[in-house]
């Protein structure tokens, strides 16, 4: 099944369409799964987007919140392993993208047919290595490290502001004065 769609007005990146698009494939198999009586042993999801099948498969990178929400929202519907990369000589997708003229939608063509590739077993599909996501990527969220030093612990450091004893207990009264006076009006 394929599906097109127009961008959004909203100017995204080549990156945010190409990963919409797999959160739409997703989409369509719950509902096709949903509405089918047979039983399903194995979903294939193809891309032809690297950077996408890089942010599917990736276990150390954070992302920014619109690539985060939409890799789990495949995450939950498949898994890293369902996600292969189609060439793009071999994907009919494309074809929808420029538009195609009606003499060309015949019962053979790729768009209504699939890929040929589909037709033989799983052992002669292409494989191509994702490899990693860059380190300087844009839609990587940046850790920010904070570090406390401290002189002591913080009881330490409380009873040194207090210059006496007495200076000591006497806030210690108030401290527990107030603290009846709180659960009084509470209760």
């Amino acid at each position: 099944m394929g599906k097109t769609r127009n961008t959004p007005l909203k100017q995204w990146s080549v990156r945010r369409l190409e990963l919409q698009a797999a959160v739409v494939s997703t989409r369509l198999h719950v509902l096709i799964h949903d509405e089918l009586d047979l039983p399903v042993h194995s979903v294939t999801f193809w891309s032809d987007s690297l950077t996408v099948l890089q942010c599917i498969t990736n276990e150390k990178r954070r992302f920014k919140p619109f690539i985060a929400n939409r890799v789990n929202e495949i995450h939950d519907v498949s898994a890293p392993e369902q996600w292969r990369h189609v060439p793009t000589p071999l994907n009919p997708v494309d074809e929808g993208s420029p538009g195609m003229e009606i003499h060309s939608f015949k019962p053979d063509c790729r768009w209504l047919s699939g890929p040929k590739m589909l037709l033989q077993s799983e052992e002669q599909w292409p494989v191509r290595k994702i490899g990693e996501i860059p380190d300087d990527d844009k839609e990587i969220r940046l850790q920010s490290h904070v570090a406390l030093i401290s002189d002591g612990s913080s009881l330490e450091l409380f009873l040194r502001r207090r210059s006496s004893w007495s200076r000591l207990q006497t806030w210690l009264l108030r401290f527990i004065d107030y603290i009846k006076k709180g659960t009084l009006l509470s209760s």
